[in-house]
């Protein structure tokens, strides 16, 4: 036979229940609290469980929460069956703790026996398996419980409102209408016990104090939370549960509370073993002058927030030290926080870089491709990793890489970006330079191209004449001037060609790096002598004057350099200024400034 496990506190709804049920074949435990119904289960498991929610002890929210953690019970189907004060909120909590169905009271019998059916038929052809419980923390349960059994505790107290105005309106009719007196009181009484249900089953500590500070009620979870029991508590007042140091505090807050009606606050209360204990206060100020209140231990969320600021300051540690840029921004893309890193990268202080004021340093050639990839990538919550530039100050600019990482909560919802900025200026102007040095590797190949074919001409043109005259050479009728004329041109083509062939190596030789520099000790004004008398010979019948400076005396004019590769320069010099000039003057020499040499040909002629 099944067995169904029924768990409410009140004797009544048990008994209608288990009439119910047990009409319609089937067996049933019943328990009156949460913690009654688990012992029963963990002995004998019944095959489904159905559970009111508000009971003493261990409500049905507490139970549900065990019954699900349970191995053996988990994959037992669990049902609530409640109607007080509900809110679409409670299944909804409720289903988030694992529960498989949530049913409102009150219900005709032909359906609620038709849904327990329809439960345990999925359950055995396995069409139906357990509900699991939400991923969710620990603190978000707790919350979620606190928030629910707080709202039912408000809607009860409304109601308690409600039932007192009632009351005051039957008063005073009292004499005359003794049985609506006798009718009001009853309701009364109910609501009472409803009210100390739902107090006496919170898991927040709850109290009611008089306009003196002192209290008058206290639930259970009020003496757990301090330690006290009741009938301490009932002869003490606020200032007895406030810390030294935070009695004016406690007393300010109850004056407020007075002078406004209602009061919020996170404050600590001194329990009888004399620890602190932090709590959220949340009082409110009854019609009849009492206060009452409530208090939610929010130790494990101070110790979370704790945790979080000790991340964060060892975030702040690492990224106050790190080598790198870090940066951080909001879910929008908006910095929030750089390192001194980043700074020191950028030139840019966290005043300069908040929200998307760092963009103003980005050169304009940059700006608005880094600006349209890092508005796609915060669009898409997606990674971001960008090259583009910083200009400082001074002009300056700097060359980074920016990688950006979105961070998310526990939900998966994108929070904001975290990212590092790296400096590759070094990396970027070796690459800049390798560029410029392809291009001049490629320029110098078209220049050699071009010296080539000029090569070509130039050796063409005293080849010609050599072989033409060489050719005229032959004849026999030759006199002897046109005979010492062919002769005279194919001496100064040969010497023309071989001065272009010895170009052709120096050059190769350079090319190469193969020349070499032969040093030694050379007299500048003796150099400069003989180079004069070798052109004046050639020049000689040239109407241009070839005149030379030597502007130290001889004692102070010896050097070290290689005289050959200093005479062929000044020589080629000195050889350009004569080709272009046909009349006026070539002067050439040599003048110290500055501890150093400095050579010079000058001439009138068009110039080189």
């Amino acid at each position: 036979m099944i067995k169904i496990l029924l768990v409410d506190d009140i004797k009544e709804n048990q008994y209608m229940l288990e009439s119910l049920l047990k009409g319609n074949g089937y067996s049933t435990v019943s328990a009156n609290n949460g913690e009654e119904a688990l012992e029963l289960a963990l002995k004998d498991p019944p095959n489904i469980i159905i559970a009111d929610i508000l009971m003493p002890i261990m409500d049905g929210y507490t139970l549900c929460r065990e019954w699900k953690k349970d191995e053996r019970l988990k994959s037992i189907p669990f049902v609530f069956y409640t109607a007080t004060y509900t809110h679409p909120k409670d299944e909804e909590f409720a289903m988030s703790l694992g529960a498989d169905m949530f049913i409102l009271k009150p219900q005709e019998p032909d359906i609620f026996i038709s849904i327990i059916k329809k439960v345990l038929s999925d359950f055995n052809i396995q069409e139906f398996k357990a509900h699991k419980p939400s991923v969710i923390s620990e603190e978000t349960v707790l919350k979620e419980y606190n928030e629910t059994l707080i709202r039912k505790l408000e809607d009860r107290m409304l109601r308690s409102e409600e039932s007192e105005k009632k009351l005051r309106n039957y008063a005073a009719q009292l004499e005359q209408e003794i049985e609506q007196r006798k009718q009001i009181t009853k309701a009364l009484e109910e609501s009472e016990e409803k009210f100390r249900l739902i107090t006496e089953n919170s898991a927040d500590a709850i109290f009611i104090t008089d306009k003196q500070r002192q209290f008058v009620y206290i639930n259970a979870q009020a003496t757990n939370l301090l330690g006290y029991s009741i009938n301490e508590m009932v002869q003490m007042s606020i200032v007895d549960i406030a810390p030294k140091n935070d009695v004016e505090l406690h007393l300010h807050l109850f004056q407020e509370l007075l002078d406004k009606g209602k009061l919020f606050a996170e404050i600590k209360m001194l329990k009888k073993n004399g620890d602190l204990v932090p709590v959220d206060l949340n009082a409110i100020l009854l019609p009849n002058g009492m206060v009452y209140g409530s208090c939610r231990d929010i130790t494990m969320r101070k110790h979370t927030e704790d945790q979080l600021t000790k991340s964060e300051q060892r975030f702040r540690t690492l990224a106050e030290t790190a080598p790198v840029g870090i940066f951080r921004t909001d879910a929008n893309g908006a910095t929030t926080y750089v390192n001194p890193r980043w700074s020191e990268i950028t030139q840019q202080t966290l005043s300069d870089a908040q929200g998307y004021g760092w963009v103003n340093a980005v050169p304009p050639d940059d700006r608005d491709m880094l600006t349209q990839s890092w508005q796609l990538a915060v669009q898409a919550k997606t990674a971001s990793e960008i090259e583009y530039r910083f200009k400082h100050h001074d002009g300056s600019v700097a060359w980074v890489i920016g990688k950006a990482t979105p961070q998310k909560d526990e939900h998966g919802v994108t929070i904001g970006y975290i990212g590092t900025l790296s400096e590759i200026t070094e990396r970027k102007l070796m690459e800049l330079d390798l560029i410029a040095a392809k291009e001049k590797a490629e320029e110098n190949d078209r220049l050699k191209t071009a010296f080539l074919h000029n090569i070509s001409h130039e050796i063409r043109t005293p080849m010609n004449a050599i072989v033409g005259f060489s050719d005229l050479l032959l004849e026999t009728n030759l006199d002897y001037e046109k005979y010492k004329n062919y002769v005279d041109i194919i001496n100064k083509s040969s010497n023309q060609l071989l001065s272009i062939i010895s170009d052709i190596i120096s050059i190769s030789t350079i090319e190469a790096g193969q020349e070499k520099v032969h040093e030694k000790s050379i007299d500048l004004n003796s150099l400069i002598v003989s180079i004069h008398q070798q052109f004046n010979l050639v020049v000689k019948n040239k109407s241009v004057e070839f005149r030379y400076k030597a502007l130290a005396p001889d004692e102070d004019a010896m050097i070290v350099s290689d005289e050959i590769k200093l005479i062929e320069i000044l020589s080629n010099l000195v050889n350009n200024a004569f080709k272009f000039t046909d009349k006026g003057s070539v002067e050439f020499g040599y003048c110290i400034k500055n501890n150093e040499i400095e050579f010079m040909v000058k001439d009138t002629g068009i110039g080189i």
